[in-house]
């Protein structure tokens, strides 16, 4: 089946082929903060499934770390994709909230990532049934870098 998503403003939309490959949210320091949320939630999806209908140039790239980046519109600023040609050059990772029907979806989520930096003012159901995943202890708070560091090599 095909899913299909976009930003707030109409401006960019995308449609993608199932099958996806994972949905889960992510809790880690980066995440949080480029969104202003509690964690944000992913669909990760092989990138030849994956098709911008409209709106390719009216989506900022911001590079949020030094192989990774983030694509949200222009206007509205509703993040979109994060990706990252080195880790995971093979998928993209889309924002959950940036699709239309969820429903459309062949999975729910199923991992909670970056659990150890998950932040305390979100509260997640403890009876969700959900896998957390632990921070591997090279990417612990303080580790990753955003905002003034973004895209610069740590020392």
């Amino acid at each position: 089946g095909t899913v299909t998503g976009g930003c707030f403003c109409g401006k960019v939309k995308y449609e993608f082929e199932l099958p996806t490959l994972f949905v889960g949210h992510c809790h880690c320091s980066m995440c949080r903060r480029i969104s202003g949320a509690g964690y944000v939630s992913w669909v990760g999806v092989n990138k030849d499934q994956v098709k911008v209908l409209q709106g390719a140039d009216e989506m900022h790239t911001f590079k949020s770390s030094p192989n990774g980046y983030r694509r949200s519109c222009k206007d509205c600023l509703s993040p979109i994709f994060c990706n990252d040609d080195t880790a995971h050059p093979e998928f993209d990772d889309i924002n959950l909230a940036s699709v239309h029907d969820v429903n459309k979806l062949d999975r729910r989520p199923h991992e909670h990532w970056y659990w150890t930096d998950r932040c305390v003012w979100a509260s997640v159901n403890p009876e969700d049934g959900i896998k957390r995943l632990e921070t591997d202890p090279k990417l612990s708070p303080g580790i990753q870098t955003g905002g003034d560091m973004a895209g610069k090599p740590s020392n």
